[in-house]
């Protein structure tokens, strides 16, 4: 009679030596083959299940980790002191004149957005903006902002992670952070 660790030593094998294992087995021992190879392969299937299910619990856990860091994130971010992007566009022009793509912003529940450019609208042309100094002229000047704002996004670790265009008044609900306003 087979044992169950014959059958194993035997299965990871090459095929041609299980068929050469088989075949010099008898009926008898041959059905009790069959058993234990039955028994391996539901052993098998409730070991994948069980991988399957740890699977599972281990990405929840993690997206749980990591949405409760987000929030952790949020905010910190919302208890720092901030102006909102009319004020900042309101400031005096800076010496240092920096893209608006590296302002640091967030909304009011403390959410990462990124600025690539503002579209301001000249005559019947919208003129696209991508630094502060310049916006900061355009916007005091009293030029007005197309809508919706398609340079605008949500972001997550630097990378855009949603949002295509805002179409709501940003200039009240966006914040620039100090980090950059200077």
């Amino acid at each position: 009679m087979a044992s169950k660790k014959e059958v194993l030593e035997v299965l990871k094998k090459q095929r041609g030596e299980w068929q050469a294992f088989l075949s010099n087995l008898d009926a008898p021992e041959l059905s009790d083959v069959a058993r234990i190879v039955g028994e391996l392969q539901r052993e098998f299937e409730t070991a994948a299940k069980a991988v399957g299910d740890a699977r599972l619990c281990l990405d929840s856990e993690i997206d749980k980790r990591r949405l409760a860091e987000d929030r952790r994130k949020r905010k910190q971010t919302r208890a720092k002191p901030r102006v909102t992007l009319r004020e900042f566009l309101q400031e005096p022009q800076t010496e240092k004149d920096v893209p608006l793509k590296q302002l640091v912003l967030c909304t009011k529940s403390g959410a990462t957005v990124a600025l690539v450019g503002l579209t301001f609208k000249i005559g019947t042309e919208g003129r696209r903006i991508e630094t502060a100094n310049e916006a900061k002229r355009l916007f005091q000047e009293g030029m007005v902002l197309a809508d919706p704002l398609w340079d605008l996004y949500y972001a997550r670790d630097g990378e855009r992670s949603a949002g295509f265009g805002w179409d709501r008044p940003f200039l009240d609900i966006v914040y620039v952070l100090p980090e950059t306003s200077q």
